[in-house]
């Protein structure tokens, strides 16, 4: 059983530990939750973890892309609906870079590489450095330095030096044409 803002999901643990190696050591290895067969989950909200359960149980990116329209669809606020989708795709990557699940990981990389745009460039990048999501970072990091103009002038780049300094540097690095290593 999952817990989820404190709502009971039964679960088939076969099933989690077979495609999450975090799931399987919490639940096969000597943690509380192997013990008591409740994994409690306090940093991912339910419509995003059904999603996320959905996409293990039948390893299709359909379900996770449909879950994507119906979050965007039904959220309020005065927000277009790229910064909504972008919003969505972020969550659904920080849920599958926690559980390990590298194709969603991946799925989601690829979403928010179309996604990219100047006010929101900065935010998906920070991300995607604190994931380790490379693919996304470098079509940040080049977004960035084909725009950079723009961006340099957006509350997000603006803040990063304070925010996320590493960010800062690699973008400077990125510019300047130094190669990572």
């Amino acid at each position: 059983m999952c817990v989820v803002e404190e709502q009971e999901l039964h679960v088939h643990s076969v099933i989690l530990c077979a495609r999450s190696e975090v799931f399987k050591a919490q639940l096969l290895g000597g943690m509380r939750e192997a013990a008591d067969k409740r994994i409690v989950v306090e940093d991912i909200a339910l419509v995003t973890f059904q999603a996320l359960l959905k996409f293990l149980y039948t390893d299709d990116l359909s379900h996770v892309e449909d879950w994507t329209k119906i979050v965007i669809a039904e959220s309020e606020g005065d927000a277009p609906p790229q910064r909504k989708r972008i919003a969505v795709l972020q969550r659904m990557l920080a849920a599958s870079h926690k559980y390990q699940l590298a194709r969603l990981r991946l799925w989601c990389e690829q979403q928010l590489c179309e996604c990219i745009d100047i006010d929101g460039v900065c935010g998906v990048l920070c991300q995607a450095h604190l994931y380790e999501a490379k693919e996304l970072e470098s079509a940040c990091l080049n977004f960035v330095k084909a725009t950079r103009a723009a961006v340099a002038v957006t509350a997000g780049f603006i803040n990063l030096s304070e925010e996320c300094p590493a960010v800062q540097l690699k973008i400077n690095l990125h510019i300047a044409g130094v190669p990572e290593d």
